[in-house]
């Protein structure tokens, strides 16, 4: 029950006014909204936002909107070879081909680091290594021979031993001389001409000359078509004769050529920048040759000029391809020469290698890096141990 504000009197909850005095009753506050302040906030409609975006209302004023991640280059797989099991597969296809010897094959066929004595040869009773050279390389091209020759200095002997491998499987090559019975060592290095060396040559430029024609060729608008492979690469060397025995091939409107210009001047530029590597060098040769053939058929003067310098060129690389470094080791006994000849380490210089007595068998000997060093060497050391005993042994093992 309520009391009237005026006259006090007792009134119900659904009266209004007083029953007494006639006032108006006061109305009961109304209740607090116990409901959260989130729930009375507009709420926006769904939207549909991409996933890799942010709604605006979702980002704080003050945060950049985040932005899509660059992805990282993939790189392609790396290709590794086991070189082990490659070489195990070639000795295990030798030995079923009766190449060869199983045992051998298993080994390195050239002893590369290793000493001959006394990793390759059994040492003597009391035989101290001294010093060691590979001192040069030996090979059969016709044969598809290759060793590699080791020169070792004992305080008791001179070991030449060469190891390698031909088509045939593992070779071995080994001579040796006592210590006391040598009298001297003759060494000669110098340059040979070859004539097989020059045919090969000789080849190779005038095969990748007609290449050179063919590449540039290709590149000219002579309004025949599209001629076949086999087409082009006749014309080439077809070209290639006539520039060589005609002179050119005048009148007959060709374009000029940009490949062959290209050819060309590449060509002389890899010549002269690639050191050594003289059968790559007349690979390049051939083809500037060619290129500047190709050129040439414009008539002008300057083409002309440029076939001569390009010729000019393989000249002189093919007389560098064909001057091949030489070596001779002359080994000399004590005893009189009818009786004790020396001992010679030099190549073959017979027709396919027969009938040479005093040889080694290889057509080519060539020097190494260490055969220098060999030379002005060997003499001292034979020296010092045939006049100072242990006192030349200890001066050049230290």
């Amino acid at each position: 029950m309520k009391l009237c504000t005026n006259c006090n009197s007792q009134i119900t909850k659904e009266d209004v006014f007083c029953t007494e005095c006639g006032t108006k009753v006061e109305t009961a506050e109304k209740p607090e909204n116990t409901q959260p302040q989130e729930a009375l906030q507009w709420e926006a409609p769904p939207q549909e936002v991409p996933p890799s975006e942010t709604p605006p209302w979702e980002t704080p004023p003050w945060e950049a909107p985040p932005q899509s991640q660059p992805s990282e280059p993939t790189h392609p797989p790396v290709v590794t070879i086991n070189k082990a099991a490659v070489m195990g597969s070639l000795e295990s296809m030798k030995n079923r081909m009766g190449i060869g010897e199983p045992e051998r094959n298993a080994t390195d066929a050239y002893e590369s680091n290793m000493k001959i004595v006394p990793d390759s040869i059994k040492a003597t009773e009391g035989e101290i290594p001294i010093r060691q050279y590979n001192i040069a390389v030996l090979r059969n091209l016709l044969r598809f021979e290759r060793s590699e020759g080791r020169l070792q200095i004992t305080n008791k002997r001179i070991i030449f031993r060469a190891a390698g491998r031909s088509i045939g499987g593992r070779t071995t090559l080994q001579q040796e001389f006592s210590l006391n019975e040598i009298a001297g060592v003759e060494a000669i290095r110098t340059y040979r001409f070859s004539f097989f060396h020059l045919v090969c040559g000789l080849l190779v430029t005038l095969i990748f000359a007609a290449m050179g024609i063919t590449i540039a060729m290709s590149g000219m608008d002579m309004g025949w078509g599209t001629p076949s492979v086999s087409e082009v690469l006749l014309m080439g060397i077809f070209v290639l004769v006539m520039i060589l025995f005609e002179g050119g091939m005048g009148g007959m409107g060709f374009d000029f050529s940009i490949l062959g210009l290209i050819l060309g001047f590449g060509g002389l530029i890899g010549f002269v920048m690639i050191h050594k590597k003289f059968l790559l060098k007349l690979v390049l040769l051939g083809l500037s040759f060619g290129g500047f053939s190709v050129v040439m058929l414009t008539g002008t003067t300057v083409s002309a000029l440029l076939v001569l310098i390009s010729l000019a060129s393989t000249i002189f690389g093919l007389a560098l391809y064909c001057l091949r470094p030489d070596l001779e080791l002359m080994i000399k006994n004590k005893g009189a020469l009818e009786q004790s000849p020396p001992v010679r380490i030099r190549r073959s210089r017979g027709f396919w290698f027969f009938g040479q007595q005093d040889t080694i068998g290889f057509s080519e000997v060539m020097p190494t890096h260490e055969t220098e060093r060999a030379i002005r060497e060997i003499g001292a050391i034979i020296d010092d141990i045939q006049t100072l005993g242990d006192l030349g042994i200890e001066k050049w093992v230290r």
